[in-house]
């Protein structure tokens, strides 16, 4: 999946998060190779959030942007 050619690279994303805090989509907005790429959005489609909450505290569906930091190798 990429991991040694994308070692100590970080790729920023967006991810649109659902209601139950899982994220639905996740979009690429680094200029990264294509297998780092793909390896960013499995990591970041697999990650959970606490929801957000609107003005009477029921969660929404909303967009936020992240990183996805891939450690060296050593």
């Amino acid at each position: 999946m990429g991991s040694a050619e994308c070692a100590g690279q970080k790729v920023n994303v967006s991810l649109l998060v659902g209601e139950d805090g899982a994220v639905k989509a996740c979009r690429v907005l680094s200029k990264v190779s294509p297998p780092c790429a793909e390896a960013a959005k499995a990591a970041a489609m697999r990650y959970r959030f606490k929801p957000a909450l609107d003005a009477q505290g029921r969660p929404l569906e909303t967009s936020i942007a992240a990183a996805v930091d891939f450690p060296e190798t050593p």
